[in-house]
């Protein structure tokens, strides 16, 4: 931390424009962090710099409201114990410690005092024996200590401040502010924040706002209940007595207070907007100063606030929006970081971050849920189990020491399994080892005739017979395959093409299919759904993945009532079933598993 004792300027030209503890540009901790100000957010080590939080520039410059002592009137005052203050003088060791601090207070405040020196000497000894003192002056009297016993003015600025019980503005209700980092981080607070950046608002005169509704009136209770929620946690904050919920066009509900400390304490340390915030909301960048575990954990505490004020959950999945692109990047960037594959889309209104089905119990483990409708919701949807099959890549096992993919075993019988298309081939094969039909058909142990069909392509050859004849030749079966441009058919089934080694065409094509969706032994259909997770393909992006489909499989895609499109083909779902991982995401949960998710949701906000 800077000692900015050395650079103190001498009385007479100190003044709130030149104060090094006051920043006069107007920036939050966003701002100040990103430009490396450090000093400027925090007064002593962790003492959070309430000074420069809660007094503002306009304070000292705006009309006076009363011109007997027009800014302290508009600049917050500070409870503090009188016997703290006293213990402080006598380390002072001045003799006319309210003279100095009134001529501090004079040239500080640029001499907009209207009244005699001696009035303010006497107010200010009123003061400090009430134990009610303006912040100004307490910022004035620690930089007199600060010079008598050659310390910086921060360290003694938080020396004073940490024993404060309570800030307040003129005409409003006291509050207990934290004042060291560790306090204002805390996982309450920082949930308080997300849900204040999406369904709140913060005015410039105090007025702070959070509101919650529901277009079904059945499901208002919800809302209700939750800002109930979001008044105890606010009043336990900063310990002050708030409103009760007012009703608001018959399906919404909504908290409203006015306080300016706590307006401004959320502006400059989380840099909330005053007024409108679409264009400058941002994720606090205070969070950051954290290390490790505690850092991502406080970050997923924010933006689990912000999910609750202006998310959304269906179908396992969990959907949030903001107006400002830039916005839900962090989001994006810190479910990355933490091993989730979200996705972000710009809509008609908003942009749009969805986590996937397949993140959804990952999600509620690692970021949770706090509003008690979305709580029933996604624990509803856990306890049915999740509603799509997921590919997670390759079965290795099932891959041929050159790559490709072992044929043996797709799992329909050698003999079932045939190649179309091969018939050339065949011939020529057998032309090379000099063999005639009847020769052949004796080594394979067929008939004469199945060879002249085959060689003809009237009919398929079994997959086992041609491994054989090639086998025979001395020749390598999948280098061979690779030359030729053949199809497979099962049994009567429609004649597919497939792939004969993992391509990155071919794996990004499977995400878009779906085998599973019978637990019957003989199903046939494959799925081709609209999107991969749960964001939809627009028409364009679906018909190049249709395209796709039949450059690499060869079949006629069909569509039913529902406008679903599928393929009936047994091959080509044996292909994918023992060739690529589908499964599950998560299992189904029962009932303990649902309270123990509920529990740890609330014990994390009672956290410090």
């Amino acid at each position: 931390m800077t000692d900015c004792a050395r650079s103190i300027p001498q009385a007479h030209d100190f003044t709130f424009e030149n104060d090094p503890l006051f920043d006069t540009k107007g920036l939050t901790s966003n701002g100040l962090i990103s430009e490396k100000c450090m000093e400027k957010v925090f007064l002593y080590k962790d003492i959070l710099n309430i000074y420069a939080a809660l007094v503002k520039p306009n304070d000292f410059t705006c009309t006076a409201s009363d011109d007997r002592y027009p800014p302290l009137m508009r600049t917050p005052w500070v409870r503090i114990d009188p016997n703290i203050l006293r213990d402080k003088f006598r380390l002072s060791g001045l003799s006319d410690t309210f003279g100095v601090l009134s001529r501090e207070l004079i040239g500080y405040t640029k001499h907009q005092f209207k009244s005699d020196f001696r009035k303010i000497k006497y107010r200010l000894k009123e003061h400090f024996r009430s134990g009610n003192v303006p912040l100004v002056v307490l910022r004035l009297f620690a930089r007199c200590l600060a010079q008598i016993r050659k310390e910086g003015e921060r360290r003694t600025l938080s020396e004073i401040l940490v024993e404060a019980s309570s800030l307040k503005f003129l005409k409003s209700q006291a509050v207990k502010l934290p004042l060291r980092l560790t306090e204002a981080i805390s996982a309450s607070m920082v949930y308080l924040v997300g849900y204040l950046a999406a369904d709140g608002y913060i005015g410039k005169n105090g007025e702070i706002e959070f509101s919650d509704g529901n277009p079904n009136v059945s499901r208002l209770d919800y809302s209700r209940k939750h800002l109930e929620n979001i008044s105890a946690l606010t009043s336990q904050l900063f310990r002050i007595k708030l409103p009760s919920l007012s009703k608001m066009n018959g399906n919404m509900y909504r908290l409203s207070f006015r306080n300016k400390a706590i307006a401004r304490f959320l502006n400059f340390f989380f840099s909330h907007p005053l007024g409108m915030k679409y264009k400058d909301l941002a994720e606090p960048q205070i969070l950051s100063l954290l290390n490790g575990t505690l850092k991502t954990s406080r970050r997923n505490i924010f933006w689990r606030g912000y999910v609750d004020g202006d998310g959304n959950i269906s179908k396992n999945s969990v959907r949030v929006g903001a107006k400002n692109p830039t916005f839900l990047m962090p989001f994006y960037k810190l479910l990355r970081d933490q091993g989730f594959h979200p996705s972000v889309h710009k809509r008609e209104t908003q942009n749009v971050l969805t986590i996937h089905f397949f993140d959804a119990m990952r999600y509620a483990e690692l970021v949770g849920v706090s509003h008690p409708l979305k709580q029933i919701k996604l624990i509803k949807s856990f306890m049915k189990g999740p509603n799509k099959w997921m590919c997670y890549g390759i079965k290795r096992m099932s891959l041929t020491s050159n790559g490709f993919f072992d044929l043996r075993a797709i799992g329909l019988g050698e003999n079932q399994l045939k190649i179309v298309g091969a018939g050339s081939f065949l011939k020529s094969l057998r032309w090379t080892g000099g063999w005639s039909q009847g020769t052949l058909a004796r080594k394979m142990k067929v008939s004469a005739s199945a060879i002249s069909f085959w060689e003809q392509d009237s009919k398929a050859a079994p997959l086992c017979v041609v491994r054989e004849i090639v086998k025979n030749a001395k020749m390598d079966f999948y280098t061979v395959l690779k030359q030729l441009d053949v199809r497979w058919r099962y049994c009567n089934s429609s004649i597919v093409k497939l792939p004969l080694r993992p391509s990155k065409e071919v794996n990004t094509l499977v995400k878009y299919l779906s085998p599973i969706h019978s637990t019957r032994v003989h199903a046939k259909k494959v799925y081709l759904v609209h999107g991969f997770g749960d964001e939809k393909l627009n028409e364009k992006e679906f018909q190049r993945i249709l395209n796709t489909f039949h450059k690499i499989f060869c079949l006629l895609i069909r569509s039913d009532p529902q406008h679903r499109h599928y393929v009936h083909n047994r091959t080509l779902r044996s292909f994918l079933l023992h060739y690529y991982d589908f499964r599950l995401p998560w299992n189904r949960i029962e009932d303990k598993q649902a309270d123990d998710l509920l529990r740890k949701w609330s014990e994390e906000l009672k956290r410090g």
